[in-house]
């Protein structure tokens, strides 16, 4: 999804060095078998993207997940925070 809006605004070689700069700093989960079987099996899971996200997050052991439409993981047992609330936490850790 990154890359696609930074691909609308600022042309494909800009967004590919953008993601590349974003993939320094973080890791890439996996989508296997289990995640989607959890995320079809869990009624309160409405759409099914969110789910895979969720349970691959989960599953990887991510601390939070982080999105603008934070109401989509209403079902979620770990924090989910916007980009701008994310990044004042971050600053007031250091």
């Amino acid at each position: 999804i990154a890359f696609y809006f930074a691909e609308k605004k600022s042309g494909r070689k800009s967004a590919l060095g953008k993601i590349q700069k974003i993939a320094d700093y973080i890791s890439v989960t996996t989508i296997d078998d289990e995640i989607t079987r959890k995320s079809l099996n869990n009624s309160k899971v409405e759409d099914f993207e969110d789910g895979l996200e969720y349970y691959s997050a989960v599953k990887s052991g991510c601390e939070c997940i982080i999105t603008e439409d934070q109401s989509d993981f209403y079902f979620s047992q770990i924090p989910v925070y916007g980009s701008s609330d994310f990044l004042n936490i971050l600053s007031t850790k250091k």
